[in-house]
């Protein structure tokens, strides 16, 4: 004040001074509190995910998909990714030079944060569409949505350990009543009239069909393959069986299909796959479909993927997807892919009045397999999936004693206890397992 007298201040320039000390003052209580990481804390535009090898990852409230950045990509029109021009300039423009925002600060305290919020894994943290389990909560995350122990979130509102992206809608109403026993059996009953080389075969297709939309909750996600020659139903059992009774929750593939165009369409996504035509008619044929079998093999146990780009770093991919095979020649030629595959074999019916017998099962299935029916036994799987998990492993204990391996018990077990679900949502006992294991041919499912 003394100065200001003597050098004979104006009142303009005494506040142009004030104005100007308490902005270098704010300038180093911001640095002071990104250093200390109690900045972008507590804010409604976007959340600070941690880093990973050079990059930095954020969840936009807006967007509601990841934005991965390099340390050289702070810029200003990449940040807008994060937060509209008007946020920024509200929040930070008065501690650059005239009004501005000074980048460069906020770039360094945000990558600051991400440092200290820990390494961040794309694999094992970002989840697409389909169900999912996170810790103690049940997950149904339909794209626009996502459904926590039956309340609704948008996605990137969540709070989770994983991040759950925006996506597009799949449709399905979370409010739908669940089938009964006696609904659900309606289905059991329908997939064991096909003309079967095996009968065990109608056990395991309405259990593969009942946990693919879930698959992402289980630990082991089975695979089948249906077979036969021309003209056995095979096509009945994808248009008319499959396809409806996963909906929206399935992707649906054939011909010419890559490992590749899988695997990237899929991304995070845990839903189930159904590939029609998968033949392996030729050299080429054979090699792509062996690609499209390692994935599905790695699938099965939900293991991490990892993939070299053009430009020298690594991309990594968790697939979490149940897939379902048809063909005339099932181009299984490895033993990894058989004790993760299950042949389903459908044979030519002689019987008299098939044509008769077939005409009455088409109706039945278009009366019974609508797209309410489908969403409700998916909600009775997912309603009932802490009993699911418990029968799996009851019913692998029971299917050890039959199989030689353990991998050939993991992968029969799911497929047994959804079929069980279309019958009970009881907790079975190991007897009860065995009884329903007991008097079946294995040999070809094993």
């Amino acid at each position: 004040a003394a100065d200001c007298l003597e050098q004979n201040w104006t009142k303009e320039m005494v506040q142009s001074w004030l104005r100007k000390f308490c902005v270098e003052v704010e300038k180093k209580e911001f640095k002071i509190a990104a250093e200390s990481g109690d900045i972008f804390d507590m804010q409604d535009e976007f959340v600070v995910l941690g880093y990973n090898n050079g990059n930095y990852f954020y969840l936009p409230r807006r967007g509601q998909q990841v934005i991965s950045l390099a340390a050289g990509s702070h810029t200003k029109l990449n940040l807008f990714q994060l937060a509209s021009i008007g946020w920024w300039e509200e929040k930070f423009a008065h501690l650059g030079e005239k009004d501005k925002v000074n980048w460069d600060l906020v770039g360094s305290a945000l990558m600051d944060k991400c440092t200290r919020k820990g390494i961040f894994s794309e694999a094992k943290m970002r989840r697409g569409r389909g169900a999912w389990i996170d810790g103690n909560q049940k997950i149904l995350h339909l794209g626009d949505t996502v459904v926590i122990d039956g309340k609704e979130f948008q996605p990137g509102k969540t709070e989770t350990k994983c991040v759950y992206e925006g996506a597009y809608p799949l449709s399905f109403d979370p409010t739908i009543k669940a089938l009964s026993d006696d609904e659900a059996q309606k289905f059991y009953k329908i997939c064991n009239e096909f003309s079967w080389v095996n009968t065990l075969s109608g056990k395991i297709l309405p259990g593969w069909c009942v946990i693919a939309p879930i698959c992402g909750m289980l630990e082991w996600r089975p695979h089948i393959f249906v077979t036969g020659a021309s003209g056995v139903g095979k096509s009945t059992i994808n248009t008319m069986v499959i396809k409806p009774m996963l909906g929206e929750f399935g992707m649906f593939i054939e011909g010419k299909t890559t490992e590749a165009g899988i695997r990237q369409t899929l991304k995070r996504d845990a839903l189930p796959v159904v590939f029609d035509e998968a033949e392996a008619e030729d050299k080429a044929s054979a090699i792509r479909m062996q690609a499209i079998l390692d994935l599905a093999r790695v699938a099965s146990s939900g293991g991490e993927m990892i993939k070299g780009t053009a430009g020298g770093d690594s991309m990594s991919y968790c697939i979490r997807s149940s897939f379902c095979f048809f063909a005339i020649n099932p181009s299984i030629s490895q033993y990894a892919d058989e004790s993760r595959i299950t042949k389903l074999v459908l044979k030519k019916s002689f019987e008299f009045g098939s044509a008769e017998k077939y005409n009455k099962l088409v109706v039945e299935i278009n009366d019974t397999i609508t797209p309410d029916y489908a969403a409700a036994m998916m909600k009775r799987a997912f309603d009932n999936i802490e009993t699911l998990l418990v029968n799996i492993k009851t019913f692998n204990r029971a299917a050890r004693e039959i199989f030689t391996e353990k991998r050939q018990a993991d992968q029969i077990a799911p497929m047994l206890a959804g079929t069980y679900l279309c019958v009970s949502t009881k907790r079975l006992t190991l007897d009860e397992a065995k009884q329903w294991i007991a008097g079946e041919d294995w040999l070809e499912h094993s």
